[in-house]
């Protein structure tokens, strides 16, 4: 039994050193020194971005008048047609307008009668000699500028009746301010509301500023339109999005319009948009005290049938710009050696097959490779681990 506790003791012994020993090889095969053969490269880098899907396109739907909302015929987040009804403003400024513009059109309208009238006549009386030629061309001017008031006059009423299509033209040509029953009977049909219809084709969004909880900045029935000129709400064009990153004053100058974009995101990771940069603001903007951000805005001019049903307005997507930068020399940055500040690398002598130390002058970093701008040139072999 000792003989056996002896033997495994033995065992347990050469296996140790045999492990030492494979040990050691293992880490002379780490430190085996490498070599590499100085030559020119185009480095390409890349830098990414967040930023939020939006549509390619966006117009704002604002009402003319102001008023409360009688009829609310959309949903936010629908998708609408061009010249959909949206909504109907009611509104007593508006009939106030009509009933002003028709009085005023209608006003024209006689004393441009009665003045043609008395240039008719005074034309006749002139002409045998009855008034003098001041007389007559005061009457001409009269008339002259009688027409000149029936024409704006007609014309401010018949471009209200077209932008509120209320299609009275014809009834509207042949009242007389005399005919007191049509002119009331014109007057007594409803005039008080404004139709608001969509300019294009997309998605009806939240009105800038604004979202889903945000019940205040949102139409609905009874609201009140409390400013001509108010959001009722916006049309996105979702046949392509638009992208908004903000690059910092030390990559600005990388970026140039045109330039290609690829963009990927968490909600959709089976799909990449290819797309470009669109636009460049000149100005940086700041906050507190980070560095000096200009906007930049990416474009995806085309969406597929299938990104357009899985993307939506207002996911989050990660957009990356790759730089190509000019061929240049660059070396692992485990090849160059700092001493008291200065940057070194170890060069084979191409003569002696020498190992030796010479001073290099570094450029930009590249991820894991350092940029060298000068003390070796094309050919030169680089020892590394030596």
């Amino acid at each position: 039994m000792r003989g056996i506790h002896k033997s495994l003791y033995l065992l347990l012994v050469i296996l140790s050193f045999a492990m030492v020993g494979c040990g050691s090889d293992n880490a002379k095969k780490k430190q085996a020194p490498t070599t590499i053969t100085i030559k020119p490269e185009q480095i390409v880098t890349n830098l990414y971005f967040t930023a939020t899907v939006n549509p390619i396109k966006v117009t704002n739907v604002v009402s003319p008048v102001t008023g409360i909302i009688a009829e609310k015929d959309f949903e936010y987040g629908q998708q609408i047609k061009k010249g959909q009804k949206l909504v109907v403003v009611a509104s007593e400024a508006l009939e106030t307008e009509f009933a002003e513009a028709l009085s005023g059109y209608l006003k024209a309208k006689q004393d441009e009668g009665t003045s043609k009238r008395r240039f008719t006549e005074d034309s006749d009386l002139y002409k045998i000699g009855v008034i003098s030629r001041n007389q007559f061309e005061q009457s001409q001017s009269e008339y002259d500028n009688a027409n000149l008031t029936l024409y704006n006059a007609r014309e401010k009423l018949f471009d209200l009746i077209r932008k509120r299509k209320l299609g009275i033209e014809s009834e509207v040509k042949l009242l007389d301010i005399h005919d007191i029953k049509a002119v009331s009977a014109t007057l007594g049909k409803e005039f008080n509301k404004q139709v608001i219809t969509s300019p294009a084709n997309g998605i009806a969004l939240f009105p800038q500023g604004s979202s889903a909880s945000d019940t205040d900045t949102q139409v609905n029935v009874g609201a009140e339109v409390k400013n001509a000129g108010q959001v009722i709400t916006a049309i996105g064009d979702f046949s392509g999005i638009a992208l908004q990153i903000k690059v910092n004053e030390v990559n600005i100058n990388q970026i140039h319009q045109g330039q290609k974009v690829v963009i990927t995101g968490t909600a959709f990771p089976n799909i990449s948009l290819n797309g470009y940069v669109d636009s460049i603001d000149a100005q940086a903007k700041t906050s507190g005290s980070s560095m000096p951000e200009f906007n930049v805005t990416i474009k995806v001019p085309e969406l597929t049938p299938e990104a357009k049903k899985i993307i939506k307005v207002g996911m989050t997507s990660k957009v990356k710009i790759s730089i190509t930068h000019k061929e240049t020399t660059t070396l692992p940055i485990n090849a160059v050696i700092i001493k008291d500040g200065e940057s070194y690398v170890k060069m084979k002598d191409p003569q002696t097959g020498k190992v030796k130390e010479i001073p290099v002058k570094t450029g930009e970093t590249f991820q894991n490779k350092v940029q060298i701008l000068g003390g070796l040139k094309p050919g030169d072999v680089v020892v590394i681990g030596h």
